[in-house]
Parts: structure tokens; C-alpha cells; sequence
């Protein structure tokens, strides 16, 4: 594997990564669940090619999944290279009647049973992994947003360190 694109455990993002705008703990929020009807998700900047990425907390076998959501804008993600990198993961989303119950940041969201598997085969036991994944990062309720997310996905996924499938 290319040196440059190989993954790098960081924790969750240093503080000083984000614009003045994003230094909030709003950037840590919940995201919207199978069976949530409040929206948690802050407005993306589809200008600055802006996403999502969600951290999933260290962890071990049938320890419970917890995670949060970080912003991250591609335009520069070039220049903190160092600081932060996500993998992007392509997988089946499985039956939205099928769910299991996660952590983000303290609240319990249902997501498929496929994408909680996924969370717990990739998470690792001493650190953080930041991941890019389309269930979680684009807010399947905001049609202009996933539109839009759509279209950048070749960017989306071309600035990940890698792609997991």
C-alpha cells in the first residue's frame, strides 16, 4: 500500500482542524436514525465541498458501538493530511425494518443490523477509526443534501486514505 494513502490512527480531529465557524461541540452531534424524527444533522456547505465523517470509539467484540460525527472540508483536507484521514466504505445497507440500537455522542439511534456489523468489525480496540459512510454521513432526510453528497462521491471517495468494501 501506497505510504501516502495508508490509514492513520489519530483520535478524534484536534480542535484547531475546523474553520472558526465549526469550532462548537455542534459539530459533534447525533445524526438523524432509522426512527428519529428530529433532525440532528447541521447543514453541510456543499461550497467548500464539505462532509461528514463519523469516529467510531475504540472498542472489542460485543462491547457496544458508540461514535460521533465530524465535519470535514475536502478543499483543505489536503493541507491536514497529517491530522485526519477517513476511510470511505462501501457496503449493502440491509432492511431498514431490521435495526440495532447505537451510541452517538450519548443519545441511542437505530441504524440497519448490516451497518452495525460493519461498525463492529472495523472499529479498533485502542483507538479511533474515522470512517465516511453514506447511511451515516449524508442525511438520508435532506433530499438537495443527498443529491448533492451523490454527485461529489467520486470526490468523496478519492480523498480517503482507502476504500473498504
Amino acid at each position: 500500500m501506497d505510504q501516502e494513502k495508508s490509514f492513520v490512527d489519530v483520535g478524534p480531529p484536534p480542535r484547531d482542524f475546523y474553520d472558526e465557524t465549526e469550532k462548537t461541540d455542534k459539530h459533534f452531534l447525533p445524526f438523524r436514525g432509522v426512527e428519529n424524527d428530529t433532525p440532528a444533522y447541521l447543514p453541510l456547505n456543499p461550497k467548500i465541498k464539505q462532509i461528514r465523517y463519523v469516529a467510531v470509539d475504540p472498542g472489542f467484540g460485543d462491547e457496544p458501538i458508540s461514535c460521533f460525527l465530524g465535519y470535514v472540508n475536502l478543499r483543505r483536507k489536503r493541507k491536514f493530511s497529517r491530522k485526519l484521514q477517513y476511510q470511505a466504505v462501501s457496503y449493502f445497507w440491509g432492511s431498514i425494518d431490521d435495526t440495532v440500537e447505537i451510541t452517538l455522542r450519548c443519545a441511542k439511534r437505530k441504524v440497519t443490523r448490516n451497518l452495525e456489523a460493519l461498525l463492529r468489525a472495523f472499529r479498533l480496540r485502542n483507538t479511533h477509526r474515522i470512517l465516511w459512510i453514506d447511511a451515516i454521513c449524508i442525511n438520508q432526510a435532506d433530499a438537495a443534501e443527498k443529491t448533492h453528497q451523490v454527485g461529489d462521491m467520486s470526490s468523496i471517495y478519492s480523498a480517503a486514505s482507502d476504500v473498504l468494501v
